[in-house]
């Protein structure tokens, strides 16, 4: 009785190892995942966001650095009502002044990116529908710095 010689297999017997014979050169693990299937453009969109990723990584350093560094790095953050800074005590408004109508416009986006974020297998319709709420929101954005403020919503 024989078996079927298949790549893997070894001229004594079956290779459980998933290796070749003589060698250890990796064979097939019917366990890794499939590569993924990128399509033309978006090979080339992702090699933009690299170049925009290089530029924009030194400003996100320093911005981080300042943002690590703006709060106590231990102990409380608040204290009698006023967020505690390096730059000092900043009093808390009990009124929000962000107006409805930008809560209306922000708060979906990031309700949805924190339902997205604890997935723990991604839901192709709840990232359509973060993806969505995203791109309505950023056309809302201005073009320039100079031009933003909390009323373009």
């Amino acid at each position: 009785m024989g078996y079927a010689m298949y790549y893997g297999n070894s001229l004594y017997g079956y290779n459980p190892y998933g290796y070749q014979q003589y060698g250890y050169k990796p064979t097939y693990n019917a366990w890794a995942a499939p590569a993924p299937v990128v399509s033309g453009p978006a090979d080339v969109d992702m090699e933009e966001l690299e170049k925009i990723a290089t530029k924009a990584n030194p400003v996100a350093t320093e911005a981080f650095g300042y943002i690590k560094g703006l709060l106590p790095s231990s102990g409380p953050t608040v204290r009698n009502g006023q967020v505690i800074t390096k730059y000092g005590d900043f009093p808390i408004d009990v009124n929000s002044r962000v107006s409805k109508a930008d809560r209306k416009a922000v708060v979906p986006v990031l309700e949805e990116l924190a339902a997205v974020m604890k997935q723990e297998k991604l839901n192709a319709r709840d990232v359509e529908k973060l993806l969505t709420l995203a791109r309505d929101l950023a056309a809302k954005l201005p073009s320039t710095l100079e031009d933003l403020d909390f009323d373009f919503l």
